[in-house]
């Protein structure tokens, strides 16, 4: 749903952490769309055990249509190992499979551990989610 800004000229925006906004008079602020993501399944939680097992399956969708990329860590998009990309289409399911090759071949990601999977998809408006 996109966002509706309130009226009027004496709007007040508060920033948090260290963002220092612009001042003056003739501050534009342009509001999008940004696309939110669903987890739809995981098979499971544990990539790889004594068993053999060495992979597993994340379904996500997305309420809206982009460019989509699935990484494993990092902070922000572009910065994690990319696992992924492509084009979704609003409310497809898609299913990205994850091994424990992609793990152990990432520099700084070996061994036992807790691993971050990032979906982000890019809406109409060219703003990537953030989660």
């Amino acid at each position: 749903m996109p966002y509706d800004p309130p009226a009027g000229d004496d709007v007040n925006f508060v920033f948090q952490g260290d963002y220092t906004p612009p001042s003056g008079d003739d501050v534009d602020f342009y509001f999008g769309l940004v696309a939110e993501v669903s987890i739809d399944g995981i098979s499971r939680d544990i990539v790889r055990d004594d068993t053999g097992f060495e992979k597993t399956y994340i379904r996500w969708y997305s309420n809206l249509p982009g460019e989509y990329r699935v990484e494993l860590g990092g902070s922000q998009v572009y910065e994690g190992k990319l696992i992924d990309s492509g084009f979704v289409a609003a409310d497809d399911t898609v299913e990205n499979t994850i091994t424990w090759e992609d793990i152990t071949t990432w520099s700084g990601y070996t061994g036992e551990g807790t691993y971050n999977i990032k979906v982000y998809v890019r809406s109409s408006d060219n703003i990537w989610n953030s989660d």
